[in-house]
């Protein structure tokens, strides 16, 4: 959704910004975003977390979620952009490379109370069999 705001900030073009018709709706898009619903909310440390992760061709992205009125609501959103050689990676290797983000991101919250991962990614469900 950012990526045409991104590619405004290389530094091969320093001082020249071209506002096309692409970052308008980008900026449209993340506004629209940042304005719905689901509303953040803050962080109990009193119950488990969630953790939810996801890997794209280029992004890899978290969310830290908790339970509220039998719904998840975010906490936390966190994204980055993959190194060049990380876009290299199998499928596999981006999704469990998302779970470690995620983790290192939120780990502030993941490591005083148990907390459970989910992905869309059904081979790294041995994740689930093997509990440590």
């Amino acid at each position: 959704m950012a990526q045409p705001l991104t590619d405004l900030t290389k530094k091969s073009s320093p001082n020249k910004i071209a506002w096309i018709p692409e970052c308008q709706q980008s900026f449209e898009g993340i506004k629209k975003a940042l304005t719905a619903e689901p509303i953040l909310r803050v962080p109990d440390p009193g119950k488990p977390f969630v953790v939810q992760s996801d890997a794209l061709n280029k992004v890899i992205a978290g969310t830290l979620l908790k339970q509220h009125d039998g719904t998840l609501h975010p906490c936390f959103f966190a994204s980055r952009r993959l190194l060049d050689r990380e876009t290299n990676y199998a499928i596999i290797e981006k999704e469990m490379l998302a779970i470690v983000f995620a983790f290192l991101s939120f780990s502030k919250y993941l490591l005083i109370k148990p907390f459970s991962i989910q992905s869309d990614h059904a081979p790294l469900s041995f994740l689930k069999r093997n509990k440590t």
